[in-house]
């Protein structure tokens, strides 16, 4: 996760503030020793809101037999391979399923059944989930903007992330499979990413079409046009489900650090990268990687360690001192 691994959010990393500037600590590239540069790192674990279509389409099957719906419950909950209970303790996990009943007639729209995000979530999740059944509308639109708004407000450090998975093009609550739907949806997700979250669409089947599938993903992640596209997921069977899922929350979790200037020319074998007192080896499956000059990547048992817990880490490049930002 981004914030939970280091990147260049001060919130997960320290600003200037906390890892010490330009003082005597820090040491120039005028000295005969360097000093080492220490961040205290805080893991803080990403709000992930799985936003789950619940319209009667859901009943129908995959090709293997299995339904829609019950496929989507095998991805997240299944023990011990749900993306739920694998992540559960790194991750914050909420749940709102929806869908509308007649709410071009004055019906509720959307209507929403709702887990609050937190850690250690797999039991309320999988008991609303067994509680629903899927039936009537897809007001994705408006499920997005209600489930936005929510976390919006949510104050916990952390990237805040939405999950759509749905399995047909949206309606309105105005007008039950209007094409108006696709704009709303697109309009709901531009806005969460303006407010600083971020969408990621999964469709449940082939139905949905690609073009409005990546207008989704690029507004949902705020690709400028003109910009390598975005990715979106297509799942027509359990295992793509968890496949979607899996890369999506794990690409939250990355262990780069972006350093404040790039390391010298033919420094880079001065590195020395620890973790509290254990030093990591360069270039090992389980150590660090220098990504260009100026971004450190913790690998392997190293990334898995820094995000269990509070933990120092130190960056040193002979005489030009580096500092994690």
């Amino acid at each position: 996760d981004d914030d939970a691994t280091g990147d260049d959010d001060d919130d997960a990393t320290g600003d200037d503030d906390d890892v010490g500037d330009d003082d005597d600590s820090s040491g120039t590239g005028d000295e005969l020793d360097c000093a080492q540069a220490e961040v205290l790192f805080v893991p803080q674990q990403p709000t992930v809101l799985l936003l789950i279509d619940q319209s009667g389409s859901m009943t129908r099957d995959f090709d293997s037999g299995v339904s829609r719906w019950d496929s989507l419950r095998a991805a997240l909950l299944d023990t011990p391979d749900g993306i739920v209970p694998q992540l559960e303790l790194a991750v914050r996990f909420g749940l709102a399923m929806y869908t509308s009943f007649d709410g071009n007639d004055g019906g509720t729209c959307p209507v929403l059944t709702e887990v609050p995000a937190k850690l250690s979530n797999f039991f309320d999740i999988r008991e609303a989930f067994d509680d629903a059944d899927p039936e009537d509308e897809t007001p994705t639109g408006e499920a997005l903007a209600a489930v936005a708004q929510s976390l919006g407000v949510d104050s916990t450090p952390g990237d805040k992330v939405i999950v759509l998975a749905t399995d047909g093009a949206p309606d309105t609550c105005e007008a039950p499979q209007a094409e108006a739907g696709q704009a709303v949806a697109v309009a709901a997700v531009t806005d969460a990413h303006n407010a600083g979250i971020t969408t990621f669409i999964i469709s449940v089947g082939d139905e949905i079409g690609d073009v409005h599938l990546q207008e989704m993903a690029n507004a949902g992640q705020g690709v400028p046009e003109g910009e390598p596209d975005a990715a979106f997921y297509k799942a027509t069977d359990s295992g793509a489900l968890v496949g979607a899922f899996e890369e999506i929350v794990n690409g939250l979790r990355e262990c780069v650090f972006e350093l404040d200037r790039p390391v010298e020319p033919g420094f880079e074998h001065t590195g020395l990268v620890a973790i509290g007192t254990d030093q990591l080896v360069k270039d090992d499956p389980d150590g660090w990687v220098l990504v260009g000059d100026s971004h450190v990547e913790l690998v392997g048992d190293a990334c898995k360690t820094i995000q269990e817990g509070e933990v120092l880490i130190s960056v040193e490049f002979d005489c030009e001192h580096i500092t994690p930002k």
